[in-house]
C-alpha cells in the first residue's frame, strides 16, 4: 500500500473512532484538509464522512461537510439519498484564515462538537425570499383548481379578524 493511501485510511480511522472525542476529530479533520489542500484529493475528506454515517453519527459528517465548505469556499458537497459521496474543491478558494483557525483549534484540543468550533465554522445561510403572493396563489390554485372561490372566500373570511386587530392596535 503506498504511502498516501495508507496516511488516507489512517486518518479516517482516526476520525471514525474520535467520533466521541470532539477533540481527536477536530485533529484528525485538519490533516484532512491539510492533505486535501496540498493533493486536491478530497477521498480522505468524503471516506471521513461516510464513516461517521456508517457509525451511526449524521451530525459528526454535517459538521465535517459544513467545515469543509467553510474552509474551501464554493466547495461542493455531493450527497446522494443524504449520504455524501464526493466532495469537490477544483474551483473553491481556500480561507487561509479559516485554516489557520482549524490548525489553532487542533492545536488546543478544541472539540469539532463544541460551540467554539460550530461558531467559526458555520455556514452563513441565505436569507429566506421574501413571501411572493401571487407565486404562492398560482401554487395554490394549481394544486386544486377547482376550489378556487373557496380559496378566496377563505382569505376573505380571514381578512376581517386581521383589520379589526391591526384597527385596534
Amino acid at each position: 500500500m503506498s504511502s498516501n493511501k495508507q496516511f488516507i485510511q489512517d486518518t479516517v480511522d482516526a476520525f471514525a473512532s474520535a467520533v466521541g472525542n470532539g477533540a481527536a476529530m477536530t485533529r484528525a479533520f485538519c490533516a484532512g484538509v491539510q492533505y486535501a489542500r496540498e493533493t486536491g484529493d478530497t477521498s480522505i475528506l468524503t471516506r471521513s464522512a461516510q464513516r461517521a454515517v456508517k457509525r451511526g453519527d449524521k451530525r459528526a459528517a454535517q459538521i465535517l461537510c459544513n467545515a469543509v465548505e467553510v474552509v474551501f469556499q464554493g466547495a461542493k458537497v455531493k450527497k446522494k439519498n443524504d449520504v455524501v459521496v464526493g466532495i469537490q474543491i477544483k474551483n473553491a478558494e481556500l480561507n487561509s484564515e479559516k485554516l489557520k483557525t482549524l490548525h489553532a483549534f487542533s492545536l488546543e484540543g478544541v472539540s469539532m462538537r463544541g460551540k467554539k468550533f460550530m461558531d467559526e465554522f458555520k455556514l452563513d445561510k441565505a436569507p429566506a425570499a421574501p413571501f411572493d403572493p401571487a407565486k404562492w396563489a398560482e401554487k395554490a390554485h394549481k394544486a386544486n383548481p377547482d376550489q378556487l372561490e373557496a380559496m378566496i372566500a377563505a382569505l376573505q373570511a380571514r381578512r376581517a379578524p386581521v383589520q379589526l386587530a391591526i384597527a385596534a392596535e
